[in-house]
């Protein structure tokens, strides 16, 4: 688990690195006006937020703090990534904890349910996949494809099964 969290972030990463200010920042059409650092920061605080509930012992994805450097900086991208990939290599072991959410738009009509590190690492995984397909979109739309891997955006299911098809 932990080496496929890292092995998708350093895709985003190399993305970060080699994407100007102005296509990371630029609003795409196909994104209903969005842009790539907007996708890619809203995934990655998915993980900050994973590990401040994992210090504070209860994980809210709620809380995010929408960090306005992540979605305008792709160098503030690559290296907060580069933090989260750090904190994931401390993971020695699974274990259980604790995530609040809010599923309705009521203000405090929040549950909260056991989970576990895993599984929320798989979950952030999952999450970030989902938007590396939104930013692949964007990156076609601005002629930008040449700058992700084929696979980028792509769910590992997906990957087995076209190697699966193609023998």
């Amino acid at each position: 688990m932990i080496e496929y969290c890292i092995d998708n972030l350093n895709q985003i990463k190399d993305l970060t690195q080699n994407i100007s200010d102005t296509e990371y920042q630029k609003p795409c059409s196909t994104l209903f006006e969005s842009s790539l650092g907007q996708h890619i920061r809203h995934a990655l605080e998915f993980y900050i937020c994973l590990f401040k509930g994992l210090e504070d012992k209860i994980v809210n994805y709620d809380e995010r703090k929408r960090q306005l450097d992540l979605q305008s900086q792709p160098e503030v991208a690559s290296n907060v990534i580069d933090q989260i990939i750090d904190q994931i290599k401390t993971i020695k072991a699974n274990r259980s904890i604790e995530v609040k959410a809010n599923y309705t738009s009521d203000v405090d009509d929040e549950v909260c349910m056991h989970s576990s590190l895993y599984r929320e690492l798989g979950f952030c995984l999952e999450h970030c996949i989902h938007h590396q397909a939104l930013v692949k979109t964007g990156l076609k739309e601005l002629n930008c494809l040449h700058l992700v891997d084929q696979s980028f955006g792509i769910a590992p299911s997906t990957l087995r099964n076209q190697k699966q098809c193609a023998q």
